[in-house]
């Protein structure tokens, strides 16, 4: 007892110390454990996310080596305090946390403390705690930028836009650059649910500086969030009367103009920037990518071939050109960016893949199949395995392709599903559909609702004959989906073409049709069900506009055997002799074409 009392007396006159090492300990505990239990993100890891807290501005951070810190007596209570806080928050219970934190705060008065209590009650969105803590934190360093920015969020969210006014005046009379504090200001508001209402704060703020240009752009930024367009195109236009060049007040003069509807308009104002400073790589960026969204390819690409040799090292201005190219079918062109790409070593799975994509164009399959391999990971890396796949059944080695899919490695859902439906479509191409079958029935083991695996699991019994597991799987899909208009679609064709219930599979098809109107299959299926009524008229209606929607050679076979039946010979013949001439090889025209010679 005599030993401790000694040793808390001598930790006394260390308080200091020992409140940093507190705070360091933190530190060490939040990089020990890079989340919370459950899954949370540490609240010891000092700053909180974007949403919830305001990075300090340079004059608040240069003065946090100036702190004054009060002389204050470490007791066994507030060392409990501090200690209980710590742990607490480090085991997820940040109510816990915050309320020794805030007892600390005030018992303390110590700027860290208080400040830890605010940004601990931030993250635990306690917003009532947070309140607490800032208008504490204000009180004792009223100079500091990131206490009053903190205050004033809660201000806000609070309704007391008056009061949070106070703080954000402060904040910018004491900036050292204005422009870029009206824009955290109005960050800052941005992030309130009431648009309006911050914007009209933000109206306050700027009264006495209308000639600043960063005050203007902030503005601009408020209003495009609370969705008065003009009011933003409007502010930010005078904006750029102060500062013409000012590449961010460019880009939101762009996106205005784009979200009013007047991509024109935007374009040509980017035109004439660039008429004036054509090496403005910059500005011809925000071109190119502006005239992509207007889908105007050609031209976005010419501009991307400008940056690209303005900025020849930009690993994402050599990948758009590349893809740009590959969309142009400028095979060459697109090979030598993405040569270039890989060289760089950047972007380099997606830059395999392209490679892969422009191999098997070219009918080099084994360079494909090298470049599609050398894809290890990222968003292609399923696509670029089912590519090798693809090209090995291809090239006739089936078994070859269905190993290489099972050695693919992956937990996500999707992509497993989407290997099952791969092997069994490969299956099927080569008419092995009972394998495909037993594929399709492995995968529903894994994933027994999964309506894609059901779909093809019916298309493969279709095949066998199997029409009551076919029937099966289609109904099951449609009890889970009524709205499935494929499945829909599926039953009642395969019901008119492979049965008499040609009145049942109408209600499943007009079900179909109802939800797709335009779809050339399901025009296709109901003018056939309507042939199998008798209903010629009709039926060819229906084939006609499925023809016109897509010229497929079923479709065509289809209406050709309306046509000859209904008595008009000589349409039928035109419409199956136009037919062959793009498929002359087609069984389904060839089958008609011969009950003609019968």
């Amino acid at each position: 007892m005599v030993r401790m009392t000694a040793g808390l007396d001598c930790m006394k006159q260390y308080f200091h110390i020992v409140a940093l090492i507190a705070l360091a300990l933190t530190g060490i505990l939040a990089a020990g454990c890079s989340s919370m239990p459950g899954g949370q993100s540490s609240a010891l890891s000092g700053p909180v996310d974007a949403n919830q807290s305001v990075k300090p501005a340079p004059a608040a951070q240069s003065q946090q080596a100036q702190r004054e810190l009060p002389g204050v007596e470490l007791t066994p209570d507030l060392l409990y305090d501090l200690m209980t806080a710590e742990i607490a928050g480090y085991r997820g219970r940040l109510d816990v946390s915050i309320k020794h934190y805030l007892t600390l705060a005030e018992r303390t008065r110590d700027p860290r403390i208080i400040e830890r209590a605010t940004r601990i009650a931030v993250y635990a969105r306690d917003d009532k705690s947070a309140l607490q803590a800032a208008r504490l934190w204000v009180e004792i360093e009223p100079q500091r930028h990131d206490a009053r920015q903190m205050l004033a969020t809660f201000l806000i969210k609070n309704g007391q836009t008056e009061a949070a006014l106070v703080h954000l005046r402060f904040i910018l009379s004491t900036a050292q650059d204005t422009e870029k504090s009206f824009y955290l200001v109005a960050t800052l508001l941005g992030r309130g649910e009431d648009k309006v209402q911050a914007l009209e704060v933000m109206r306050k703020l700027i009264a006495g500086a209308k000639d600043n240009a960063g005050a203007l752009h902030a503005y601009s930024f408020l209003a495009e969030q609370a969705g008065k367009l003009e009011i933003a195109r409007e502010s930010i236009e005078r904006a750029l009367e102060l500062k013409p060049h000012w590449i961010n007040a460019i880009i939101s003069y762009a996106r205005i103009l784009q979200r009013q509807n007047n991509t024109p308009k935007a374009l040509s104002y980017l035109k004439g920037l660039l008429e004036d400073q054509p090496t403005d790589a910059p500005v011809r960026l925000i071109y190119a990518r502006l005239l992509v969204d207007a889908k105007n390819l050609v031209a976005a690409r010419e501009q991307f071939d400008v940056i690209a040799k303005q900025m020849p090292e930009n690993a994402d201005i050599v990948y758009t050109s590349g893809v740009l190219a590959l969309q142009a079918e400028d095979l060459d062109s697109a090979e030598q960016y993405f040569t270039k790409l890989s060289r760089l070593g950047k972007r380099q799975m997606e830059a395999n893949y392209y490679l892969g994509y422009i191999a098997e164009s070219r009918n080099k399959f084994e360079q494909a199949i090298e470049w599609y391999s050398a894809v290890t990971h990222g968003e292609s890396f399923i696509d670029a395995r089912i590519r090798v796949a693809t090209l090995l059944a291809k090239q006739n080695k089936l078994g070859e392709a269905r190993d290489f899919l099972h050695t693919t490695q992956t937990r996500e859902s999707s992509h497993i599903i989407r290997l099952y439906l791969v092997e069994g479509e490969l299956l099927r191409n080569v008419n092995e559909n009972a394998k495909a079958l037993t594929v399709y029935e492995d995968g529903l083991v894994a994933y027994p609702d999964n309506s894609e695996l059901l779909y093809a699991h019916s298309m493969a019994a279709e095949k066998l004959d199997m029409m009551d597991v076919m029937e099966r799987d289609l109904r099951t899909i449609i009890k889970h989906e009524p709205d499935n208009a494929h499945a829909l679609n599926a039953l009642g064709y395969t019901l008119t073409d492979r049965t008499d219930r040609h009145q049942e599979a109408l209600e499943f098809i007009k079900r179909a049709h109802d939800l797709r109107p335009q779809d050339a299959a399901i025009l296709d299926s109901l003018g056939w069900v309507k042939y199998r009524l008798g209903k010629y008229k009709e039926a060819a209606k229906h084939l006609r506009r499925a023809l016109e929607l897509n010229n497929d050679a079923e479709i065509a076979a289809h209406l050709g055997e309306v046509l000859w039946v209904a008595g008009d010979a000589e349409n039928a013949y035109k419409v199956l002799s136009q037919a062959l001439e793009s498929a002359p090889d087609d069984k389904n025209l060839l089958k008609v074409m011969e009950k003609f010679k019968k």
